[in-house]
């Protein structure tokens, strides 16, 4: 926590709180809207404003785009105050106070508190809870399960995605602090682990080998990181490994095997819903249904521009 204190008061004002993290949350937003705006106006010649409709207690409320454009700007600028002063210092707390379970930690009387075999199997709990319950907080998570259950048509839904991701994750979390306990090589752990993935995409459906595969990128997400590396580098360093990585390696390819495994199970039980879902296709057609009619989708975007 000190060293978090000393690097958010060192250096100029654009490296402290909170300027450092309303720097990074422009950075992060304005490129992209400033980019559409030019291709709207300039290449696309649009000339009308853009309007957006969202859903209010079950009732559509058309507003102008930049309402919501704002409402996220501001929320990244806090998101980030949140990492940095919330999330990261919590990482840091964790991962220096984490070994104290089962080996002696300078600074932490009384530890070890346990033997050292109850305390590796505490250890590896709260890895496992702690990755999975990251996970559930991952924004990015929210979006590809709704994606999900919108080209499954409900056949896996966003529950069972959401699940099926942080089950993976906090699998692979708790693999990686027993890789760091134990001094367990990481490359035949990966072998393994992207073995069963691919023997598990063999009989996917397309739509589920896209999603569990890209699952693993929630892994990366802001939410996961600060606490998952701290704790693998507060092992690695009270321990004395060789270093403290690999657990975002392992946590990354568990969500792969986990999402493949629920999505084989909800195909043998809704193989007609999963198998005719295609990728970025959201509406269904029925046979011999007008042209016009294949387009609606299109033209309700169009209204709702119009609007």
């Amino acid at each position: 926590a000190a060293d978090l204190d000393d690097a958010a008061s060192g250096g100029g004002w654009m490296e402290q709180t909170p300027y450092m993290e309303t720097i990074a949350g422009f950075r992060a937003l304005l490129p992209l809207v400033s980019f559409m705006y030019i291709l709207l106006r300039f290449v696309l010649h649009e000339t009308q404003d853009v309007r957006v409709a969202i859903d209010v207690g079950g009732h559509k409320l058309h507003v102008p785009a930049v309402q919501p454009l704002i409402a996220a700007q501001i929320g990244i600028i806090v998101f980030n105050i949140g990492l940095t002063q919330g999330l990261a210092r919590l990482g840091a707390l964790v991962g220096a106070t984490t070994p104290a379970a089962f080996t002696a930690v300078d600074g932490i009387p009384g530890s070890p508190l346990w033997n050292r075999e109850l305390g590796v199997a505490i250890t590896v709990c709260f890895a496992w809870v702690l990755g999975f319950g990251a996970t559930l907080a991952e924004p990015a998570l929210a979006t590809l399960a709704i994606t999900v259950d919108n080209l499954s048509k409900g056949a896996l839904s966003r529950r069972q995605v959401v699940l099926s991701v942080a089950l993976g994750v906090g699998t692979g979390t708790a693999l990686g602090v027993l890789k760091i306990v134990l001094q367990w090589p990481l490359l035949p752990m990966l072998i393994a682990g992207y073995l069963i993935a691919a023997i598990l995409t063999i009989p996917s459906n397309e739509v589920l080998v896209n999603v569990a595969w890209d699952s693993a990128g929630v892994t990366t997400g802001p939410v996961t990181v600060p606490l998952v590396i701290s704790l693998g580098l507060g092992l690695g360093k009270a321990l004395g490994a060789s270093d403290g990585f690999g657990i975002l390696s392992l946590a990354s390819v568990c969500p792969i095997v986990s999402v493949l495994a629920v999505g084989l199970i909800c195909q043998k039980k809704a193989p007609s819903e999963i198998e005719g879902a295609e990728m970025g296709t959201l509406i269904s057609t029925p046979k011999g249904a007008s042209s016009k009619a294949a387009r609606g989708g299109d033209e309700d975007i169009r209204d709702d521009w119009d609007a």
